[in-house]
């Protein structure tokens, strides 16, 4: 018996044919639509490292808290300090004086410019 294709045979073989093509053409526009979304993902990853650089630098140049900037001299007070504190400070009001106007023979920098009385 030989076998002949039939039309109706045919006409499979060829929608076959057409949706492996088809199938060829979305599995590259897919892969495409990939590389496109990849590209965009470096993208914005690369604005985002830039955003956090541009804000550390930022940080950089603000100037510290004074609490921080002159940790020293407020240890120095507190230690020397043993006038009464009002509730919720951490110095008295002579100390924080001496912090504010300075005070030369303890090592206390100036940080009010003005008239010391």
């Amino acid at each position: 018996m030989t076998t002949r294709e039939t039309p109706d045979r045919a006409q499979r073989t060829r929608t076959t044919q057409t949706a492996d093509v088809g199938d060829a053409a979305e599995a590259a526009e897919a892969a495409e639509a990939a590389e496109a979304a990849e590209a965009a993902e470096a993208a914005e990853a690369a604005e985002a490292a830039e955003a956090a650089e541009a804000a550390e630098a930022a940080a950089e140049l603000q100037r510290p808290p004074a609490e921080v900037r002159h940790a020293g001299e407020l240890a120095a007070l507190r230690a020397d300090d043993s006038g009464p504190r009002p509730p919720g400070w951490e110095l008295s009001l002579r100390a924080v004086r001496r912090f504010v106007v300075g005070d030369d023979s303890a090592g206390i920098s100036r940080k009010f410019v003005g008239n010391r009385s």
